[in-house]
């Protein structure tokens, strides 16, 4: 099954330009035009991971990643903040409101494409160490009789 990316941007067209080449690498891609979109799609659907802007007229991307953080359904998907800010300011707040990771603008689409993998990669590498934890590793601290 394919994994499912938010793509969170406001300009259509750079929304297309980073969905493009997830598209082709495979990946669903849901597209949300600002984060009150973003947060109602994270409400009725299971996103592998979010890729958003931060300035969005309405609400921006710390507002956004926050309303995402308290959504049960994708409480803990990687969110990944698309910026020309890159100051030490802006990346705490990134990572106070929930953020996982950043790509600068201008960014290249194998930029997108790559973080992607990264995080599809991780989010697979953990759900095996789950798997390993709960299947492998419990019954051998259970005493044998």
């Amino acid at each position: 099954m394919a994994k499912t990316i938010l793509v969170v941007e406001d300009s259509l067209m750079l929304r297309k330009v980073a969905c493009f080449p997830l598209e082709k690498a495979g990946y669903k891609v849901v597209e949300a035009n600002n984060g009150i979109e973003a947060i109602e799609a994270m409400s009725k659907e299971a996103i592998d991971l979010i890729i958003t802007d931060l300035n969005m007229p309405g609400m921006d991307g710390f507002e956004a990643c926050t309303g995402i953080r308290r959504t049960a359904l994708n409480r803990a998907t990687p969110v990944v903040f698309v910026t020309g800010q890159n100051d030490f300011k802006t990346r705490a707040r990134m990572g106070a409101s929930g953020g996982s990771d950043f790509v600068a603008k201008p960014f290249l689409t194998s930029e997108i494409t790559l973080k992607a993998l990264t995080f599809a990669l991780r989010g697979r590498l953990d759900k095996l160490l789950h798997v390993n934890v709960t299947t492998d590793e419990l019954p051998t601290l259970v005493p044998q009789s």
